[in-house]
């Protein structure tokens, strides 16, 4: 079960665990870490916007 007491726990456990090859996973950490506010909260909106500056960038690159 999930608590306030144990997010940032559970959050990093599962980080640690999941399979980050041929995946979205580290750009959403990256976008997460990037807009995180004092609360702990990311707007919807900045991951969108941080998605679309990201693969847009990478697409330019190719």
């Amino acid at each position: 079960m999930i608590t306030a007491a144990n997010m940032k726990d559970k959050f990093m456990e599962m980080v640690k665990t999941m399979d980050m090859s041929f995946s979205y996973k580290p750009v959403l950490l990256k976008a997460m870490l990037e807009h995180v506010d004092e609360n702990g909260k990311v707007r919807i909106e900045d991951i969108v916007d941080y998605f679309i500056e990201f693969y847009s960038a990478v697409r330019s690159k190719e």
